[in-house]
């Protein structure tokens, strides 16, 4: 999932999810309320073992988040 599309799905309140190979292991976000995430690792492939962490973000993270993917690829683009 690109940058962009993931902060769409997280602003909208929607599961985001990549590395979903099989291979590596899987990272998920999850929107559990307004002002709680739940952030989940998970090796399938090795261990088997997950780790689901809540997090209670600061007001406006997705858009500072935003700002600092387009900072680092203005700054990457040369």
């Amino acid at each position: 999932m690109t940058g962009k599309r993931l902060w769409g799905a997280l602003a909208g309140n929607r599961f985001v999810s990549w590395l979903n190979s099989g291979r590596t292991v899987q990272f998920q976000i999850k929107p559990v309320s307004p002002d709680v995430i739940a952030v989940s690792v998970h090796d399938g492939p090795s261990s088997q073992v997950t780790v689901i962490v809540p997090l209670f973000p600061a007001t406006g993270w997705i858009d500072d988040q935003r700002a600092r993917l387009e900072e680092v690829r203005r700054l990457f683009s040369g």
